[in-house]
């Protein structure tokens, strides 16, 4: 998550950056924070009003999100939404849990019908992040994961929706895992897994009462992720693809993250 400093630093890059070189999003801020806010966000940059507009407005976020008038005053909403989860969650306030359904939702529809918008998946993962934190307590200094000496097992899971199915894979517990560090793992040689070179089979990595960190580079490993009572701390600027996508789709729609898996 990073210090309170960190997170105002990089709110109030965000919203400079929402309204440089948009014209329309001047008039637009305007009449959703007011004229007083606008002055102090393009003239002085204050972090506190901001914060105060976004406790004040965040009533009327969802409905903005569901409503939009364009892709642009969609992608504007969702700006202050993530600016919105940062400031609580800087402050470490609890989420209101009816409150973050409805918002739940709605990023979750806007992100499913407008996959190419990065403020979508920006606003995701903040809520993610913002939501797990609530849900799971662990200690906050957990140890990496130790992707050097990884040997692979052979699991039997039960999904989420009931079906059982033998997995091979890579277990870890109690440790954080960097997802853009996870290496692409596959087995070449037959081995317990019976499998015939050149063939490979791709492995899942698990990960139990564990720390997700994705910082929105390219994730390399393709065999599947799964999480089991784990926290996520996830953030992008962009527009995720492979993996990245599956697990944040998979965590957002996810009704206690207990278990995200991409396997299914």
């Amino acid at each position: 998550m990073g210090k309170p400093g960190d997170v105002e630093a990089r709110l109030e890059n965000q919203i400079k950056g929402a309204v440089k070189n948009v014209r329309w999003l001047a008039a637009f801020l305007v009449a959703w924070l007011g004229a007083g806010t606008y002055f102090l966000i393009s003239a002085m940059g204050d972090i506190r009003a901001i914060r105060q507009n976004l406790k004040d407005r965040g009533s009327e976020i969802v409905n903005d999100i569901e409503h939009p008038k364009t892709t642009d005053e969609l992608a504007a909403s969702l700006t202050l939404a993530s600016a919105q989860i940062q400031v609580a969650r800087a402050e470490h306030r609890k989420p209101d849990s009816s409150k973050l359904a409805s918002l739940q939702h709605a990023i979750a529809d806007a992100a499913s019908e407008h996959t190419d918008l990065p403020a979508a998946w920006s606003a995701a993962a903040e809520l993610i992040s913002y939501r797990s934190s609530a849900l799971h307590e662990f200690p906050q200094h957990l140890p990496p994961c130790d992707l050097v000496n990884l040997k692979p097992e052979s699991r039997t899971w039960r999904l989420s929706n009931g079906v059982v199915m033998g997995t091979a894979g890579y277990y870890l517990s109690d440790c954080r895992l960097k997802l853009e560090d996870v290496p692409p793992l596959a087995v070449t040689d037959a081995g317990p897994f019976h499998v015939k070179p050149p063939d490979t089979l791709l492995l899942v990595v698990s990960l139990t009462n564990g720390e997700v960190i994705y910082d929105g580079g390219p994730i390399r490993h393709e065999g599947g992720f799964v999480f089991v009572n784990c926290t996520f701390d996830l953030r992008t600027d962009g527009v995720p693809t492979g993996a990245a996508r599956q697990i944040l789709t998979t965590a957002l729609t996810s009704k206690d993250l207990i278990q995200v898996s991409t396997l299914g």
